[in-house]
């Protein structure tokens, strides 16, 4: 928890605030809408294929939230976890939630004998790096790689 902010588990009835906390997400970094519904989430979201833990202010609306899922790294023999996506309101940021989202996903992480939490953003997000270089290490020689759409259609045949 932070100062003003209470870090949880993401609930069923979330599922609206955290979609429309996503779109903001999406429209700020100038990406295309996602296909991310509130039914998706519900399915998807709480657990089955991605876990997320949300923000709260004080009164109760969601300010942020942070979506991850496990993840194994065979050549080190260890569990872990990638958080694919952490979002905090422009008004709750340089308040510690990003940082309080990013411990709660770590401690999950943890409880379930997980010894590492993986990430990425893009280069030009002085803002994110600037908080992740204080608390991780980037990967310089790694490049991200996706393979998605067409490609990926085409790599499993």
């Amino acid at each position: 928890m932070t100062a003003a902010a209470t870090i949880r588990v993401a609930m069923p009835e979330d599922a609206d605030a955290l979609i429309a906390l996503f779109a903001a997400y999406r429209a700020e970094a100038d990406t295309p809408p996602s296909r991310l519904t509130a039914a998706v989430l519900r399915r998807d979201g709480l657990g089955r294929c991605f876990k997320s833990l949300v923000a709260t202010a004080p009164n109760g609306p969601l300010i942020g939230f942070a979506l991850w899922q496990p993840t194994y790294e065979p050549d080190n023999a260890r569990a872990g976890g990638y958080l694919s996506d952490l979002y905090v309101t422009p008004t709750w940021r340089r308040r510690g939630v990003a940082s309080a989202l990013i411990c709660a996903v770590a401690r999950a992480v943890k409880a379930t004998n997980g010894r590492f939490l993986a990430w990425s953003t893009e280069r030009e997000n002085a803002g994110a790096r600037a908080l992740y270089d204080r608390i991780a290490e980037a990967g310089e020689n790694l490049v991200p790689y996706i393979s998605d759409a067409k490609r990926f259609d085409a790599l499993a045949g």
